[in-house]
């Protein structure tokens, strides 16, 4: 008997026929290699599921960026990959980026032609190429043997090495409790009914973003309801991590909390820690109220002076400054007064990849670097000395991994049923979750941070009437 035919769903440019990518890749070739091409016939089924991989990929990426293992892709398909993703990008269909990240062996794809459709097909070749992709993804999956993690021992950050072992009795217990909140998570509406809402939020439907927002909903499977991911700074990922905020009402969630500033105010400690700050003088600070330190902004030092009862400052008043204004939530109010043209949350993204994440060189010349230094000069010097030493990014990451957990864990004595994005923390619409009121969740957070001399500010988002 013969296999069993399968009819698989594949996703393909709506514009652009394949015959006009293999005739332009024939070209290509005859133009730039002293080879022949291909048989059209086995050159379709590889351009056929190298365009559905791409379309697939992009369409569930937040940011339209993804990255193909170049061994695999060469395991898949032989060197033929690479002169299809020339071809793809030589007709405007993608673009990649040439530059290689750090540590990674492929470069970035976007998928610039979005016109793209699905169609069911009958294609042993592409279910086998399917099959294989993912087999070899499932094998490279594996944890780096030795990798950096951060401990917090009395209050103080250390770095040490983190060795390969097997999960030990609380963490398998945590990973169980994790996982058990997130598979009370549930779309609330038809799928279709979804859809719609997704329609009315876009008046072009060829583009990334309703694609992305489609697939949130298209893609939501509860037998998926499980932990993705966990990466070496402890960072969970699952269904929710990328959920956009506009379809989160659409899904029993009852409301959110989220530390405003997260890792600027985890870099607090760092900057408490090596000025030996005493916590009396951060009370102090830290009890300044957010008008009188505004109407004070020409006179902070004179401020913070009055505040603590001294005539001169031990420590530099920019540090102090960061610390109160992280704890309030307000680092990056400055940085949006002063470049108007971008909105809040492009402020936000531009001072992380210019002041914490990028190598030192590169932030002294960049418009944010240049006015964090003016306004933040030992803080700065302090950043750098740290990225000297270590991935500041990663070291920051780790830490509030940390924190969300030991946060997580207390919500689970009670009982509660909620996960994390990152800083943020998801509770769901169930009987579980009746009596947890945004409050109860913000005391526990402050007394955690509070060990560590940290003031966060906690911001709520309500999906649910409480």
């Amino acid at each position: 008997m013969g296999r069993k035919v399968t009819k698989i769903p594949v996703a393909q440019l709506a514009k652009v026929e394949i015959d006009a990518i293999m005739n332009r890749y024939i070209e290509l070739i005859s133009e730039n290699e002293a080879k022949s091409a291909p048989y059209k016939a086995v050159l379709r089924h590889k351009v056929l599921f190298l365009v559905h991989l791409i379309i697939t990929r992009c369409k569930a990426s937040k940011d339209n960026k993804i990255q193909l293992n170049t061994d695999r892709l060469q395991d898949v398909l032989g060197n033929e990959y690479n002169y299809i993703l020339a071809t793809l990008k030589e007709m405007g269909i993608i673009a990649i980026d040439e530059r290689y990240l750090v540590g990674v062996q492929c470069r970035l794809i976007s998928l610039l032609d979005w016109n793209v459709k699905v169609e069911v097909l009958s294609n042993l070749k592409i279910i086998e190429y399917l099959e294989k992709w993912e087999k070899l993804n499932t094998k490279a999956k594996k944890t780096a043997s030795t990798e950096l993690k951060v401990v917090v021992v009395d209050g103080d950050i250390q770095i040490i090495k983190k060795e390969e072992n097997p999960l030990t009795k609380d963490e398998t217990e945590f990973r169980k409790r994790y996982e058990e909140s997130l598979s009370y998570l549930r779309l609330i509406k038809e799928k279709n009914e979804a859809q719609e809402f997704i329609n009315t939020l876009f008046s072009n439907f060829n583009n990334h973003s309703y694609h992305y927002y489609s697939s949130c909903i298209q893609d939501f499977d509860i037998s998926n309801l499980r932990i993705f991911n966990i990466d070496n700074q402890g960072r969970i990922y699952h269904i929710l991590t990328s959920l956009p905020k506009k379809l989160k009402p659409l899904f029993n969630i009852k409301f959110q909390v989220d530390i405003a500033n997260s890792h600027p105010l985890l870099f607090s400690k760092v900057l408490i820690n090596n000025y030996k700050i005493d916590i009396e003088t951060l009370k102090i600070i830290y009890n300044i109220k957010k008008e009188e330190y505004i109407r004070n902004l020409h006179n902070v030092t004179e401020l913070f002076c009055n505040k603590l009862r001294i005539s001169d400052l031990c420590v530099p008043v920019d540090v102090l400054k960061y610390i109160y204004v992280c704890s309030k939530g307000m680092i990056w109010d400055d940085f949006a007064s002063i470049f108007k043209e971008y909105t809040r949350d492009e402020v936000k993204i531009k001072a992380f990849k210019e002041i914490f994440y990028p190598l030192r060189d590169f932030t002294e010349h960049t418009e944010f670097g240049r006015k964090f230094i003016e306004l933040y000069p030992n803080v700065y010097r302090t950043i750098r000395d740290m990225k000297n030493l270590t991935k500041l990014p990663n070291l920051m990451m780790r830490f509030e991994s940390r924190l969300m957990k030991v946060i997580l864990n207390e919500c689970y004595a009670r009982d509660w049923k909620v996960v994390n994005i990152h800083d943020a923390l998801v509770f769901f619409d169930i009987d579980a979750n009746s009596s947890v009121k945004p409050i109860d969740v913000k005391i526990i957070i402050n007394d955690i941070y509070r060990k560590y001399f940290l003031h966060p500010t906690i911001h709520t988002d309500m999906f649910k009437d409480n």
